[in-house]
Protein backbone atom coordinates (compact mmCIF):
# COMPACT_ATOMS: atom_id res chain seq x y z
CA UNK A 1 0.00 0.00 0.00
CA UNK A 2 1.44 3.34 -0.91
CA UNK A 3 0.63 6.41 0.77
CA UNK A 4 -0.79 9.90 -1.63
CA UNK A 5 -1.02 13.03 -0.14
CA UNK A 6 -4.86 14.60 -0.29
CA UNK A 7 -3.54 17.25 -2.44
CA UNK A 8 -2.18 14.94 -5.21
CA UNK A 9 -5.39 12.77 -5.29
CA UNK A 10 -7.95 15.70 -4.71
CA UNK A 11 -8.96 15.85 -8.75
CA UNK A 12 -8.99 11.70 -8.49
CA UNK A 13 -11.96 12.37 -5.75
CA UNK A 14 -13.61 15.04 -7.33
CA UNK A 15 -14.02 13.01 -10.42
CA UNK A 16 -14.74 9.97 -8.89
CA UNK A 17 -17.50 11.70 -6.27
CA UNK A 18 -18.97 13.05 -9.50
CA UNK A 19 -18.73 10.07 -12.38
CA UNK A 20 -20.25 6.76 -9.88
CA UNK A 21 -18.60 7.36 -6.45
CA UNK A 22 -16.48 6.64 -3.64
CA UNK A 23 -16.89 3.88 -0.73
CA UNK A 24 -16.93 5.44 3.00
CA UNK A 25 -16.15 2.82 5.65
CA UNK A 26 -16.31 2.81 9.17
CA UNK A 27 -16.68 0.59 12.23
CA UNK A 28 -17.55 0.18 15.74
CA UNK A 29 -18.32 -2.60 18.40
CA UNK A 30 -16.96 -5.45 16.15
CA UNK A 31 -19.31 -4.28 13.37
CA UNK A 32 -18.24 -2.96 9.75
CA UNK A 33 -19.61 -1.62 7.02
CA UNK A 34 -18.83 -0.09 3.86
CA UNK A 35 -21.47 2.33 1.58
CA UNK A 36 -21.24 4.67 -1.59
CA UNK A 37 -21.27 7.82 -1.37
CA UNK A 38 -21.67 10.05 -4.30
CA UNK A 39 -21.50 13.63 -2.45
CA UNK A 40 -18.52 15.38 0.27
CA UNK A 41 -15.98 17.56 0.02
CA UNK A 42 -12.10 18.01 0.49
CA UNK A 43 -11.16 20.90 2.51
CA UNK A 44 -8.45 21.86 5.30
CA UNK A 45 -9.17 23.36 8.21
CA UNK A 46 -6.00 24.91 10.10
CA UNK A 47 -3.99 23.61 6.88
CA UNK A 48 -4.90 20.29 7.75
CA UNK A 49 -6.74 18.29 5.11
CA UNK A 50 -10.30 17.13 6.08
CA UNK A 51 -13.08 15.11 4.01
CA UNK A 52 -16.74 15.73 5.11
CA UNK A 53 -19.22 13.03 3.97
CA UNK A 54 -22.91 14.18 5.12
CA UNK A 55 -24.57 10.52 5.77
CA UNK A 56 -28.38 10.14 6.59
CA UNK A 57 -29.40 9.47 10.62
CA UNK A 58 -31.30 6.17 8.69
CA UNK A 59 -28.40 4.76 7.38
CA UNK A 60 -26.44 1.86 8.86
CA UNK A 61 -23.19 3.62 8.78
CA UNK A 62 -24.61 6.30 10.99
CA UNK A 63 -24.59 4.37 14.18
CA UNK A 64 -21.50 3.29 13.44
CA UNK A 65 -20.23 6.57 13.06
CA UNK A 66 -21.84 7.99 16.07
CA UNK A 67 -20.19 5.55 17.66
CA UNK A 68 -16.81 5.11 16.03
CA UNK A 69 -16.54 9.02 15.33
CA UNK A 70 -13.89 7.93 12.69
CA UNK A 71 -14.92 7.08 9.11
CA UNK A 72 -12.27 6.66 5.65
CA UNK A 73 -12.78 7.09 1.91
CA UNK A 74 -11.66 4.57 -0.45
CA UNK A 75 -11.51 5.42 -4.13
CA UNK A 76 -11.72 2.92 -6.53
CA UNK A 77 -9.32 3.54 -8.94
CA UNK A 78 -10.46 0.30 -11.59
CA UNK A 79 -13.97 -0.80 -12.64
CA UNK A 80 -15.97 -1.86 -9.28
CA UNK A 81 -19.22 -0.52 -10.37
CA UNK A 82 -20.81 -3.39 -9.32
CA UNK A 83 -18.96 -3.20 -6.07
CA UNK A 84 -20.52 0.76 -5.69
CA UNK A 85 -24.01 -0.08 -6.91
CA UNK A 86 -24.23 -3.07 -4.30
CA UNK A 87 -22.73 -1.39 -1.67
CA UNK A 88 -25.06 1.57 -2.40
CA UNK A 89 -28.57 -0.36 -2.16
CA UNK A 90 -27.99 -2.89 0.96
CA UNK A 91 -27.89 -2.09 4.05
CA UNK A 92 -25.11 -3.32 6.30
CA UNK A 93 -27.91 -4.40 8.76
CA UNK A 94 -28.72 -7.10 6.82
CA UNK A 95 -24.88 -8.17 5.36
CA UNK A 96 -21.41 -7.86 5.50
CA UNK A 97 -20.73 -6.25 2.22
CA UNK A 98 -17.05 -6.48 2.80
CA UNK A 99 -17.51 -10.18 2.84
CA UNK A 100 -20.65 -10.23 0.25
CA UNK A 101 -18.64 -8.14 -2.73
CA UNK A 102 -15.78 -9.95 -2.42
CA UNK A 103 -13.76 -6.99 -0.97
CA UNK A 104 -10.96 -6.78 1.82
CA UNK A 105 -11.17 -5.09 4.39
CA UNK A 106 -7.79 -3.57 5.71
CA UNK A 107 -6.72 -1.21 9.23
CA UNK A 108 -6.54 2.07 8.02
CA UNK A 109 -3.24 3.76 9.14
CA UNK A 110 -4.28 6.78 11.03
CA UNK A 111 -7.71 6.31 12.05
CA UNK A 112 -9.48 3.71 13.69
CA UNK A 113 -11.73 2.56 10.56
CA UNK A 114 -11.32 -0.05 7.59
CA UNK A 115 -10.37 0.57 4.34
CA UNK A 116 -11.37 -1.09 0.99
CA UNK A 117 -8.11 -2.77 -0.65
CA UNK A 118 -8.89 -3.56 -3.74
Amino acid sequence: MKEIPVTQAAQTIAEKLSTGGVFLCTSAAGQRNVMTIGWGGLTAFYGVPCFIAPVRDSRYSYGLLRKNGAFTVSIPLHDMQRQLMVAGTKSGRDIDKFDGLGMTALPAQQVHAPIVAE
